[in-house]
C-alpha cells in the first residue's frame, strides 16, 4: 500500500515503522452499542448456549460495566455471538 501512495505521502510518514492502534471498544460499549452487546451476551445464539455458562457470560458483561476493565472479554463474546448469528441467518436463507 505504501508503494501505491508513495507520491502522495510525506517522507516522514513513509519512513516510520509500523505501529498498531487500539479500537475504542470501551467507548463503543458504553454508548448505545452497549445495549446490543448486553442483549447478545444475556441471550447467546441457541446453538452456542450448550457451550457457554450463561451466568458466566452475563458476569463478564456485568464486570465490564462495573469497572470498565477487561473490555476484550465481552467484546470477543459479542463478536463471536454476532458472527454466529450471521452464519445461522445465511444458512437459513439458503434453505
Amino acid at each position: 500500500m505504501v508503494d501505491a501512495f508513495r507520491d502522495l505521502l510525506p517522507a516522514e510518514i513513509l519512513g516510520r515503522p509500523k505501529r498498531g492502534f487500539l479500537l475504542p471498544i470501551a467507548p463503543w460499549m458504553a454508548s448505545t452499542l452497549g445495549r446490543d452487546v448486553a442483549g447478545r451476551l444475556h441471550e447467546p445464539p441457541a446453538a452456542l448456549q450448550p457451550l457457554f455458562d450463561r451466568n458466566a457470560v452475563a458476569d463478564v458483561w456485568d464486570a465490564f460495566r462495573a469497572s470498565g476493565r477487561h473490555r476484550l472479554r465481552p467484546w470477543s463474546l459479542y463478536a463471536l455471538f454476532t458472527w454466529w448469528s450471521s452464519v445461522e441467518a445465511e444458512m437459513g436463507a439458503r434453505g
